[in-house]
């Protein structure tokens, strides 16, 4: 589901958790081999925007301490140890 060459590992965020359960049949998806567990397990389903935030900001949190973000993002080059996203 998130097939990338990337190292970074991002929240995959679905807004609208009773529309996106509903929409797409993610047991089914399994079932038939199209997606592993492991993808479905990843997935964040939320209706709330502080949550969201929230995940956006743990998921950016855990790929600069792992040193794998790029200048812009508060990777090795400049992350410092007190340095953490925060809004």
């Amino acid at each position: 589901l998130a097939a990338s060459t990337s190292k970074v590992k991002f929240p995959i965020i679905l807004f609208g958790e009773s529309y996106w359960r509903k929409v797409v049949n993610w047991e089914f998806l399994v079932e038939s081999g199209t997606i592993a567990q492991s993808d479905v397990d990843a997935l964040f389903f939320t209706d709330d925007v502080d949550e969201a935030f929230e995940k956006i900001k743990q998921g950016l949190n855990e790929q600069a301490e792992k040193g794998v973000l790029g200048h812009g993002f508060g990777g090795p080059a400049n992350l410092k140890p007190e340095a953490r996203y925060e809004a």
